[in-house]
């Protein structure tokens, strides 16, 4: 039977789906542009074409200026070939881009990803021009890889688009030698504008908020507009820290508390605890201070009894500061993301985002704390935060809630609306838990005598008490949603401490019961032994982005600066420093939710002591630097650093300056050494008898130059079969038994003839080594220096020739493996750490910039790409850490150079 017509027409559609698939669809319409563009270049004019851009295949991602079409012309105009649609990342030598969201920097990050510049300046000077000083990946502070300006390029990759297999590379930084062609343009943004966020099902188009202004470490989308910790270490810190509401915070706590010491430090300290505290805090202050200062054209009518409001940096990844009781009632918290702060708004219901005011802040702050001291009923007021103090009256009164309300009516009138609430109790405890019942905007005083009735307990979980958190209350086995009053019932001190340990059991047993624990008892009581200046730190957790070692070292540099200047300050000398440094958590994304945030990561931190206290920044600097090579953390995996220094004392209590010591600032001279090490010992003149002449003098220096072996008088040695002695083993534990057991037979040995044997072999040993420092000196041909083989070759010249075929033979693609092999690689680091081993580390380095030299004059040509991908993840993975580990590559200042272009 013949096919309908229906069924005919179904075929030739089949047919033609078949014909014009996806691939093929595609296939014919790049056939066509480019037979389109070579008919375009044969109608241009002879004189206005050129090959200048023969070889490349430009792709155009984005809007660009100039616009697509007229970078169309010009690739076309001048010889290269122009991409429409790309179809895989390799189909493109480059691409064009004004600047890349962040997903776009990861996907493009092995290609070479350049600026509309580059194509115009090519052709204006008529050849290619370097790509690397015109790439979008190294020039915007919204990547991934911050700037690395002026900067040598670490191993991985520099134009690793040449290498797409290669799978040792996590993440691609560019060399960028020159400046970048983002500082060229004259329309950045300032710094003023909150940065873009991108939120976690977005990564193509960020909110960016609306013009407010920053206060947190959130740049902008320009490189230019918010200097990099790469690029610029101490403009970055500078900006940080400006912006940082954290560490506005501890300086702000930090200069109340240093204000507290100077003018309270002549009193002396209570000799019992006061009879009653009064703890004051602001009402939700940075969302109130916001408030009262917000921009009222923008927001006319918002009532901040009604409306929900927070304060924050931007709409996405910013973390709420602080939030009214509007915006706490619908699930609202310190801490959350903006993002997640916004979804949990009801329909028909706006979270206001208002931005911080520290100027208005800070003023808020000191009137608050003009207020306290004004209050001549005040023993002390002690600082706790710029916006919570704790009140010690000096008697006890019935006049404590009028008290109270005054101030509270004060502070309110002269902040221009700020609210406080203030908790009364007689310990600073029960004052804690006052202030919860009081707030918002209110007066509570905890009263009974000695402690509270059980209906002041029934208001509170042990989630409340302060100390204790969801790990503490999960041990107590449910406590967390049980009262106060039945727990102070059914525990006791030992059952707390079993649980809790003895510190948090006892402070939690003594919380139950209105009693302050230790260390709150001596802020009461000595308040300016606990706020005086016991360490001074920096850390730095975000935006830490580093491609080399010598980028981690200024920032050390900078951070050593930033920690000097404060001991200065305060007057006080470090006599330890901690580095503590977070590393990106294995399995964890390169670039975390949070815009150039940590993300999960290890933290690994390693302390040293300075012997002498000291504050100089050269001293400092080259502990930092030992530190971080002794952690050997890889510089792309670093996500966070903090300097920690403690262990702080007076500059009197470190040494007296005198004339004779160095003349620098912070130096540390004789005077400062102990007594000790820094006097010399007295020649003692034997009795009857004069001292020694000069020439006996020099004549004795002379003969100690050797250090004879002094005659010993023969003192009998305990045996450890005498009773005595066996007695005495039989009393010590068995470890302690065999180390003195070995003791004794050792010197038993020394007196039985064996030691005479050992000294005689150390005096041989001592005079061949006198024999070889004259050779070494007098040219006849000694060394000190044992030779280091390779391969059994000595010559230095020799090793590097067979490490260099070595390179070339492996890198030719013409043997049946990729790359060299493991044990050869086994036995060329052998080589190197016996370099670094025997102080020769200048060699190490040589032979290494000889491999990497050799690499990159082969890149072009090397005919298996995996081959130089494995030497490339040799060098950074395996002969880096070599060097960086070695006790003398960090004693030198920026001498020895462990980057190299690969």
């Amino acid at each position: 039977m013949p096919d309908s017509p229906g069924k005919d027409s179904a075929k030739r559609l089949s047919d033609t789906r078949e014909d014009d698939s996806h691939g093929g669809y595609f296939h014919n319409k790049r056939v066509k542009q480019r037979a389109q563009d070579r008919a375009l270049q044969a109608q241009m004019p002879a004189g206005s074409t050129s090959r200048v851009l023969s070889g490349c295949t430009v792709y155009v991602n984005g809007h660009t200026d100039p616009p697509r079409l007229a970078l169309h012309d010009l690739v076309v105009r001048h010889g290269g070939v122009f991409l429409h649609y790309l179809s895989s990342k390799g189909a493109a030598t480059h691409i064009v881009a004004e600047h890349l969201p962040p997903r776009k920097r990861v996907e493009f990050r092995n290609c070479k990803v350049v600026s509309p510049r580059w194509l115009l300046d090519s052709v204006q000077q008529g050849r290619q021009l370097p790509w690397a000083p015109y790439s979008v990946l190294g020039g915007s502070a919204a990547e991934n890889t911050l700037t690395l300006a002026g900067a040598d390029t670490i191993a991985v990759a520099a134009e690793s688009s040449t290498i797409p297999n290669a799978s040792v590379n996590t993440r691609t930084v560019p060399s960028v030698n020159t400046p970048t062609v983002a500082a060229e343009r004259t329309n950045t943004p300032t710094p003023n504008v909150s940065a873009p966020t991108v939120a976690a099902g977005n990564s193509n188009t960020p909110n960016v908020a609306s013009p407010t202004v920053p206060t947190a470490p959130a740049p902008s989308t320009r490189a230019d507009a918010f200097p990099t910790a790469a690029s610029d270490p101490e403009a970055f810190l500078r900006s940080y820290f400006e912006h940082s509401r954290l560490h506005k915070l501890s300086e702000w706590k930090a200069r109340l508390r240093q204000e507290f010491v100077r003018a309270h430090s002549a009193e002396p300290p209570l000799t019992a605890p006061p009879s009653r505290v009064l703890h004051i805090d602001f009402d939700c202050f940075f969302a109130t201070v916001a408030f009262l200062h917000r921009d009222k054209r923008r927001f006319p009518a918002l009532d901040f009894a009604r409306d929900p409001v927070a304060v924050c940096h931007g709409r996405g990844s910013s973390d709420v500061a602080s939030c009214n009781y509007a915006a706490r009632a619908l699930g609202v918290r310190n801490g959350m993301w903006a993002a997640s702060a916004q979804r949990r708004m009801p329909a028909g219901t706006t979270l206001t985002l208002l931005p911080y005011d520290f100027a208005a802040i800070e003023a808020a702050s000191a009137t608050f704390y003009a207020v306290l001291r004004g209050c001549p009923d005040f023993r002390w007021v002690l600082p706790v935060s710029i916006d919570e103090a704790v009140c010690v009256l000096r008697g006890e009164g019935e006049d404590e809630i009028v008290l109270a309300e005054q101030l509270r009516r004060a502070i309110r009138e002269r902040t221009g609306g700020c609210t406080a609430s203030v908790g009364i109790g007689a310990s600073l405890v029960l004052a804690r838990l006052a202030l919860r019942l009081a707030k918002p905007d209110g007066v509570y005083a905890a009263g009974g005598d000695p402690s509270p009735p059980d209906s002041f307990w029934e208001q509170f979980s042990v989630r409340d008490l302060p100390g204790v958190g969801g790990a503490a209350a999960a041990k107590l086995g449910g406590a967390d949603t049980a009262t106060l009053g039945t727990l102070r019932h059914s525990t006791t001190l030992p059952s707390l401490q079993t649980q809790l340990g003895n510190k948090l059991g006892g402070k939690v047993w003594a919380a139950l019961h209105g009693q302050d624990d230790p260390e709150s008892q001596r802020m009461l009581l000595d308040p300016c032994a606990v706020f005086d200046r016991k360490s001074v730190a920096v850390d730095i957790n975000w935006g830490i982005r580093f491609a080399t070692v010598a980028q981690v070292d200024a920032f050390l540099d900078v951070c050593a600066g930033y920690v000097a200047n404060k001991l200065r300050e305060c007057g006080k000398r470090a006599g330890s420093v901690t580095l503590k440094l977070h590393r990106r958590a294995a399995g964890a994304p390169v670039e975390p939710p949070k815009y150039l945030g940590m993300g999960r990561c290890d933290a690994v931190s390693q302390a040293a002591g300075l012997g002498v206290p000291s504050g100089d920044v050269g001293v400092l600097a080259t502990e930092l630097k030992a530190l971080f090579r002794a952690l050997a953390v890889p510089v792309q995996e670093l996500r966070g650093v903090a300097v920690h220094l403690a262990k702080l004392c007076g500059d009197q209590e470190a040494g007296p300056r005198t004339p004779g010591q160095w003349l620098g600032k912070g130096r540390v001279g004789a005077g400062a050494l102990p007594a000790p090490v820094s006097t010399t010992p007295k020649a003692t003149t034997p009795k009857g008898g004069a001292g020694p002449s000069a020439n006996a003098s020099a004549e004795r220096y002379r003969r100690l130059r050797v250090s004879p072996v002094k005659d010993r008088a023969a003192v009998p040695r305990p045996a450890a079969s005498d009773p005595g002695v066996a007695a005495f083993l039989e009393a010590l534990p068995s470890q302690l038994q065999r180390e003195v057991r070995r003791d004794l037979a050792g010197a038993i040995g020394e007196t039985t003839g064996g030691g005479r044997g050992r000294l005689r072999a150390e005096m041989q040993r001592r005079a061949e080594a006198a024999r070889a420092v004259n050779a070494h000196l007098t040219g006849s041909g000694g060394t000190l220096l044992a030779p280091v083989r390779f391969q059994g070759e000595a010559s230095f010249k020799r090793v590097c020739r067979t490490v260099e075929a070595w390179v070339a033979a492996t890198c030719s693609g013409d043997g049946p493996n990729d790359g060299p092999h493991e044990r050869d690689v086994h036995v060329f680091l052998r080589y190197v750490e016996k370099l670094c081993a025997g102080d020769r580390v200048h060699l190490a380095l040589r032979v290494a910039s000889l491999v990497s030299t050799a690499l990159a004059l082969r890149e072009g040509s090397c005919g298996d790409t995996r081959a130089y991908a494995e030497w490339e993840h040799i060098l950074v993975r395996r002969v880096l850490p070599v060097l960086n580990r070695n006790r003398l590559t960090f004693q030198t200042e920026r001498k020895l150079d462990v980057e190299w272009e690969v």
